[in-house]
């Protein structure tokens, strides 16, 4: 596995990839396995801790990311809502096809 540091544009770490492969991405900066820069800047190499405005932008972000990932979830669960009720749907409409058949033809 391959670990890697996601930058934002102030080259913030804003996250944490394990990936199966080698990335080449100016926003990827590759870590090793016990590496904790979560919310550290990077900068030519060398990791810095930030100051507190610096961290309240961190802690905004990833409050946006959940945030996401909750509304990511939502649309996920709609979208199975509405499979389910096609499949109703789909249903319903073979056993009118079917009662349609039996009124129309009589017992079969």
């Amino acid at each position: 596995m391959y670990r890697y540091a996601q930058l934002n544009q102030r080259k913030i770490c804003v996250g944490i990839s394990l990936l199966s492969g080698e990335v080449d991405a100016e926003n990827m900066i590759s870590i090793s396995d016990d590496a904790e820069v979560l919310g550290l800047q990077y900068n030519s190499g060398i990791w810095k801790k930030l100051n507190k405005l610096e961290k309240s932008e961190v802690s905004s972000i990833e409050q946006e990311q959940t945030d996401i990932q909750k509304i990511m979830q939502v649309m996920s669960d709609v979208e199975l809502r509405d499979l389910k009720t096609q499949q109703n749907q789909g249903l319903l409409a073979q056993q009118m096809a079917e009662l349609e058949l039996l009124i129309l033809g009589g017992n079969t």
